[in-house]
Formats: structure tokens, C-alpha cells, sequence
């Protein structure tokens, strides 16, 4: 089939009134990588079903998650338990676990009743690894089952370079994922009320204490971390995985997500230590919001696109439309010629006649060369058989059946 050909008069037309140029200068859009520590990242917009991705370094490069992890094991819990009031008793196997390994803990005593949900609290707020254990052998009778559920939940959703060795994050080698892998994850888990109730208080009070989330952007005592749009998620640390973390915020009705993976400590002259996580979120948020918008870049039923058509009347092309209005973010200062429209498995062959409103194909919708979104291709106005030459064409193909006989 002859190439797939782009109307660019008529995607210029229609998406002109959608941009508007900034004549400013540079924006952040070129630097903001020089402004963010961390090793791997992702930065997606919350906007849209099809969740843009603004910025990124290194999504697809292995990582140890450390204690994001739990927010894989805070899903499988919520997907599994229907009664999350459901007490169950701490054993003394779950208390061992992460007895002398240093890590984060409730200090759960065995024979302790307590609900699902509180473990669910303890583990997304105070990012108890004891909590995790229990919540593991709970829910699959022991922790090597409940793992084998996390792993096979991820996979069920996208996930392509994560594997989970336990619930809690705590360092093995073979315990790992990637920041697009972490971003669906997140991406799943936001979708889940209970969830987003959970992972985004700012405390929670249990057995006589108070748990402070451990996401510095949320506490306003916290100068040098405080962000007040920030909320939620998951914050995590080992000494292989660096300083990580799952945040989203939301100002102006305009809300994104994300995930920092291997950010470093930063050392000043006086010898403080600042989790640089947590100033690269802050970074990535700050210039999302200043040079960001959603906007349309597709209008639903204008021509935008032609296809090459067999035994046509009076055309060798037809035009094609999207059936639905594209709204994505995009920079402030793009303009309409970075945006372009390319198939996806176009038809072999496209043989009049057809119908407005035929289904041709897909097609991604791309912002320098970077999907931000999907639609689908239909006929933008019927065409008629050329009845002559169809007959021309049929005889052709009858006759040349013959001489292979």
C-alpha cells in the first residue's frame, strides 16, 4: 500500500487556534534535566486518560524500589480482602522478619490484634516493614505466596521489568523495578479510592501514637521540604537504591504525578543532609505547573489525515477524521508544526466503496516524535465505486488467475 499521507494544511488549520507561541525565549522544557539529582524519573500528567509524560531520565533502567514497593503490596491487599475492618493476630514469624535488619517498624508484638486497614495505614504512612509481613501472611497464609501474588499482579497490569522478592522493600538483588513500571503501579493504585484515602493522609494515629507520613513535602514545620500542593504517596530508602519517592500534587485544578528513583543526599558546607527526592519533585512540579496547559490538538470530525483508495470515483485519496476531540498537556511555547499524526497497522488495501464514518485505523498522535495520545481514523466523506474500472481491474485479476494455471 502506498504511504500513509499526513493533510498538514488541514492538522495546521485545525489545531492554529490551539497554540499560542511564546516569543519568551527558552523554557524550562530544555534544562529542567539539569535541575533534577535524581538517576531515573518519570513525570506524568494526571489530565487526561492518557497521562502525558512530560519528562524522564533512564524509566526503563533497573532500580531497586526499596519501600515503594508497598504500594504494589497495599493493592494486592485492597484487590484481595473485601473487609478491610477484618482483625487478624500478629505472629511471631512477622515480627523476626525484620527483627536487627534496621528497618522501619510499628513495633507489632506477637499475639497483637489488629485490622487489615491499620496495618494498610501503618505500612502506606509510617512504612512499617513489620506491618507488610503480617499484612502478607494474612492475606496468602504466608509471605513467599503473598510475593507470588505481587508479581503477578504487576505483570497483569504492564509491568515488564519488576520482580518483588518480598513486601516491605528491604534490599535482595533480585528485588527490583523501573520508574515506568513504578508509574503504573501508581497510575493502578491512584485509580482506587481506598487507596488514595490511605496513601494520602498526612498522619495517622495508632495504639496510643501518632504517625507522621513520611513524605517531607507534606509537613509545613518542614521548611526546607515543605510543598503545599504536594499529597501522598510513598516514600523509600536503601543504601542500593538511594532516596526514592512517589508524590503527586495538585494546584489549579491541574494535578501530576511523580516517581524519583536513586536521587543522592545533598551535603552543604555546615554538614546538613537533604534528601534531594524531595527537591527534585518539588523541581519537576514547579515547572509543570508554570509552563504546561492542557489544550486540544485534535478537533473530533474534521479532515486531518488521507489515505490512498482503490477504485475510486473521482479521487485517488480519501480524507479522514478523528472521531473524538484530543485534549493533552503540552508546553506553553509548542507549536503546531511539532505535532504530527501517524498511523498505527493501517489497512493493506482501501477499496471504494466507503461511508463517512467507516473505521480505517488508528492512529497516535505525537508532540516531537512522543505519543501523547491515540484516536481513531474514520472516513471523513463517503466515496463511490468506480464501477468501470473495478470491473477493469476484476477482469485483470481473472485473467492473470488463468495464465498461472
Amino acid at each position: 500500500m502506498k504511504k500513509f499521507v499526513c493533510a498538514l494544511l488541514a492538522v495546521l488549520v485545525a489545531l492554529s487556534s490551539a497554540f499560542v507561541y511564546s516569543g519568551a525565549g527558552a523554557t524550562k522544557e530544555n534544562t529542567i534535566y539539569d535541575a533534577v539529582e535524581a538517576d531515573a524519573f518519570m513525570l506524568v500528567s494526571l489530565n487526561e486518560t492518557g497521562h502525558a509524560i512530560l519528562a524522564q531520565r533512564n524509566e526503563n533502567k533497573v532500580k531497586y524500589p526499596a519501600s515503594l514497593t508497598k504500594v504494589a503490596t497495599a493493592m494486592v491487599v485492597i484487590d484481595r480482602v473485601k473487609n478491610l475492618e477484618k482483625q487478624v493476630v500478629v505472629s511471631q514469624s512477622a515480627v523476626d522478619a525484620v527483627r536487627g535488619t534496621g528497618a522501619q517498624s510499628a513495633y507489632l508484638y506477637a499475639g497483637e490484634k489488629v485490622s487489615i486497614e491499620q496495618l494498610l495505614y501503618l505500612a502506606m504512612i509510617h512504612s512499617a516493614c513489620d506491618a507488610c509481613q503480617v499484612l502478607a501472611e494474612s492475606v496468602a497464609g504466608s509471605v513467599p505466596k503473598f510475593v507470588d501474588m505481587m508479581n503477578k499482579w504487576a505483570k497483569s497490569i504492564g509491568c515488564k521489568n519488576t520482580h518483588f522478592v518480598n513486601p516491605d522493600g528491604l534490599h535482595d538483588d533480585n528485588h527490583y523495578s523501573t520508574a515506568v513500571d513504578l508509574t503504573r503501579i501508581s497510575l493502578k493504585a491512584l485509580k482506587n479510592k481506598k487507596f488514595l484515602t490511605i496513601a494520602t493522609a498526612t498522619e495517622y494515629a495508632f495504639d496510643g501514637s501518632v504517625f507522621y507520613h513520611t513524605n517531607r513535602m507534606l509537613h509545613e514545620p518542614l521548611k526546607e521540604y515543605y510543598y503545599p500542593y504536594a499529597k501522598g504517596i510513598k516514600t523509600g530508602y536503601t543504601k542500593q537504591a538511594g532516596r526514592c519517592l512517589i508524590t503527586m500534587a495538585k494546584k489549579n485544578n491541574r494535578s501530576y504525578l511523580a516517581v524519583i528513583l536513586d536521587a543522592p543526599l545533598l551535603f552543604t558546607k555546615d554538614r546538613k543532609e537533604y534528601n534531594t527526592a524531595f527537591f527534585d519533585a518539588k523541581e519537576l512540579f514547579e515547572w509543570a505547573f508554570k509552563d504546561w496547559d492542557k489544550r486540544k490538538v485534535l478537533e473530533a470530525f474534521e479532515p486531518v489525515a488521507a489515505l490512498p483508495v482503490e477504485e475510486a470515483s473521482g479521487s485517488e485519496k480519501v480524507r479522514l477524521m478523528s472521531l473524538s476531540n484530543i485534549y493533552t498537556m503540552l508546553p506553553k511555547n509548542a507549536q503546531p508544526e511539532d505535532v504530527s499524526i501517524e498511523p498505527i497497522d493501517p489497512p493493506k488495501e482501501l477499496k471504494a466503496p466507503l461511508k463517512r464514518g467507516d473505521f480505517v485505523c488508528k492512529a497516535a498522535v505525537k508532540y516531537k516524535n512522543k505519543t501523547i495520545g491515540t484516536v481513531n481514523l474514520a472516513v471523513y466523506e463517503s466515496v463511490e465505486q468506480n464501477v468501470f474500472l473495478s470491473a477493469v481491474q476484476g477482469i485483470g485479476s481473472w485473467i492473470q488467475g488463468i495464465l498461472k494455471k
